[in-house]
């Protein structure tokens, strides 16, 4: 039996210990990006939102937005609202109980097209809900989930002209199951 000399054994600790910090390092390089995704949430934001490669980033201060393309303007965003309790909003339910109202005085011809059901978003209990409207004559479809964490609520909304809307489901779900608040 070979015997293993103390500078053979320290060689071989010592090239262990490389590969473990230099797989150490590259596995915190991509900062927890998904595959195939890139960041769009400032660092300041409360949470973590990622969208894949082929959609542009579209974010400004306060507000976190990317679209699909110049041709396909489709695109998702994440927004916050604090609690209103003049106005008795402190709830998910809340939301859900008054956003048909508040969308028919914002939107032409709003009309939900499915019941609210649960989910998550960013790991958190949320609703989510489909509707369609029409902007400057063309038709649009919209998907929103609601969260709510701390005392905001947090909303993310898909919207596509409703031709392209079923176009990006993939996308969508894979941003929507990416979403992490920190």
């Amino acid at each position: 039996m070979k015997r293993i000399t103390k500078t053979a054994l320290s060689s071989v600790l010592a090239a262990l210990m490389l590969l473990t910090i230099l797989s150490l390092f590259a596995a915190c390089s991509d900062n927890g990006v998904p595959d195939g995704m890139f960041a769009i949430s400032l660092s300041s934001d409360p949470y973590n939102l990622y969208v894949p490669k082929s959609w542009f980033n579209n974010s400004v201060s306060g507000h976190t937005s990317a679209y699909y393309s110049n041709a396909d303007k489709s695109n998702i965003s994440m927004t916050a609202m604090l609690q209103d309790y003049d106005n008795h909003l402190e709830t998910v339910d809340d939301y859900m109980k008054t956003v048909d109202k508040s969308l028919s005085a914002l939107l032409p011809e709003y009309s939900r097209t499915t019941e609210f059901k649960e989910t998550t978003l960013g790991g958190r209990a949320a609703q989510s809900f489909e509707y369609t409207a029409k902007i400057d004559g063309k038709a649009y479809r919209f998907m929103q989930t609601v969260t709510l964490k701390g005392y905001d609520f947090y909303i993310f909304t898909y919207t596509a002209e409703a031709e392209n809307y079923e176009l990006h489901a993939d996308d969508i779900a894979k941003i929507l199951e990416n979403i992490s608040f920190k």
